[in-house]
């Protein structure tokens, strides 16, 4: 049986497929990276009025370690929080500064709904592993935590 023009499988409608998949693709990209910088740009406004100062560059890579994420929650919240520094962490204490992050924002409350904050579908090893989506998801300032 012959295949009439433009029928199932035929390389225009496999093209223009292919086309609005990758539109949908590079359109998730381009949130993505819009997000990551605004949320860079908006945890450095808070690290730099921490003594000393600290900088996060690689959002998804400056956040595995739990270090910096530990360092805007003492800056938002003026509470000194537990931390294993340095530079020569390993995996499970990257875990571990992590886990505490994460329990310190569980259960607080929003400072604008007054209910307390649920993390949802995000874990330290996510986190710690650069999962990009788990990352912003832990930003503070859509949960809202602390008012600005």
């Amino acid at each position: 049986m012959a295949r009439r023009a433009g029928g199932e499988g035929s390389p225009k409608k496999n093209t223009s497929l292919n086309l609005v998949t990758g539109f949908f693709h590079y359109l998730r990209d381009e949130q993505e990276a819009v997000q990551k910088r605004t949320f860079t740009k908006w945890i450095n406004s808070h690290l730099a009025k921490r003594v000393p100062p600290l900088v996060v560059t690689d959002l998804f890579e400056d956040i595995k370690d739990g270090v910096m994420l530990l360092a805007l929650l003492e800056v938002l919240s003026g509470q000194t929080l537990p931390c294993e520094p340095g530079k020569k962490l390993k995996r499970i204490h990257w875990v571990a500064n992590i886990g505490t992050a994460l329990n310190f924002l569980e259960g607080r409350k929003s400072a604008y709904r007054g209910s307390p904050i649920k993390l949802v579908n995000i874990n330290s090893t996510d986190i710690v592993d650069g999962r990009a989506v788990n990352c912003i998801g832990v930003d503070v300032d859509n949960h809202p935590l602390f008012p600005d």
